[in-house]
């Protein structure tokens, strides 16, 4: 589990477990599905509506993947189009770091599970014989 403090919050995140995955893959679809990039670039939308709509989008964002509330620790109720860029910025550099953990733990626990299957088989195979 790799943990992730910024600001006020600490927050907590891992590739090896199927709940924070699935709410990483549901928030990266409910993204998508806005199409932010398209609905920031209509046409006579104000600079306060495409703040408010970016902001929005990334606080339910962040609130799918680590928990309703997340958004008010990281933004503190605020709608920053800086804010939320250096955050998102943040964050796509401790998930890589998250992914590079979850990967060595999980070739880790491969290891030790090739080992516990050959010491299994070496155990039964010392009791058939005698």
């Amino acid at each position: 589990m790799s943990k992730w403090k910024i600001r006020d919050a600490v927050l907590e995140f891992d590739w090896n477990d199927y709940d924070d995955t699935m709410r990483f893959h549901e928030a990266e679809e409910a993204l998508n599905k806005k199409d932010l990039e398209k609905a920031l670039n209509k046409p006579n939308i104000t600079q306060w509506d495409q703040t408010k709509l970016y902001c929005e989008a990334w606080n339910q964002y962040f609130d799918t993947v680590f928990g309703v509330g997340t958004s008010d620790k990281l933004f503190n109720g605020k709608r920053n189009r800086v804010l939320t860029t250096t955050t998102i910025c943040a964050y796509t550099e401790f998930m890589r770091k998250a992914r590079e953990e979850a990967n060595k733990a999980d070739v880790e626990a491969s290891k030790q599970l090739d080992k516990a299957y050959k010491d299994l088989s070496e155990f039964l195979k010392d009791k058939m014989v005698n």
